[in-house]
Formats: structure tokens, sequence, C-alpha cells
């Protein structure tokens, strides 16, 4: 489904979106997994190694390899990159405008697409940490 059909989608939806809509809709983990791996993001999880097309920008990024680290860790003898939650924000950014959906959620996005990952109503609150790799995040929840 284009984009297109995911505006249409959401706009059909049996009750309107209220102002910060998207601060009251979840994922499940099976759903973060399946956009990581469609977006290309790299992460390591349950010892399985998904390498993605992403590479942090240098000079943007500086900031973030000077607080938290290359954004590499060891995997079998080998050293991947797994980045951190500042990576994983801009590559949804990078993405999300890529394929014209920059003012829309994560959430929003695949609600409109029809996943059955997503949900509205959820009522529970996740804190995370940014400087963390994704996968650590997932294996912890």
């Amino acid at each position: 489904m284009g984009l297109v059909g995911c505006w249409q989608r959401l706009r059909a939806l049996p009750e309107p979106f209220p102002e910060g809509r998207h601060l009251r809709m979840g994922i499940s983990m099976q759903g973060v997994v399946k956009f990581l791996k469609r977006i290309e993001f790299p992460f390591l999880l349950d010892g399985v190694y998904h390498r993605g097309t992403y590479k942090r920008d240098a000079e943007r990024l500086a900031w973030v390899t000077q607080e938290y680290g290359r954004g590499f860790v060891e995997h079998h003898g080998d050293e991947v990159f797994v980045g951190t939650g500042y990576d994983l924000i801009d590559h949804i950014q990078a993405w999300m405008r890529k394929n014209g959906a920059s003012e829309l959620s994560v959430c929003e996005l695949l609600l409109g697409e029809g996943s059955p990952h997503v949900k509205m109503g959820c009522t529970m609150f996740q804190s995370h940490q940014q400087k963390f790799h994704v996968g650590k995040f997932l294996e912890e929840t």
C-alpha cells in the first residue's frame, strides 16, 4: 500500500485523531523488529545480527560518537555496528522524509498501512534511554 492509501485509511478510521494522537499508539515488539528490517537499520537481537544500510553521519552526529562511542559491539569475533537510539531516530527521520511521511509517526504510518502490530489506546509508559542500541532495549523488554 502506498502513502496515498495510508492517508485514506487513517482518514477512514471511526474515531478522529485528536492532536497528539501518536502519543496513545503502541507497537508490538514483533512490529518494531519488522520495521527495523524494513528500513534496514542494523541491530543485534537474541544473538543474531541484522545487517542494515544505515551509516552514522560522522560530522552531523559527532556528538553521539563523543558521548556514547562509535556504535560498534563485538559479535562472534567481529565488530558490528548497532548504533544508539539517536542513530535510530536519525535513520527513521531520513527514511520517513524519503518516503513522503515526515509528518507521521512510525505508528501512524503503520496503522494507516493496516499493520496488526499497532494499536490505539495504549496506557503503558515505556521509559528508555537513547544511548543504548535498539537490540538491548528489545531484549530487556
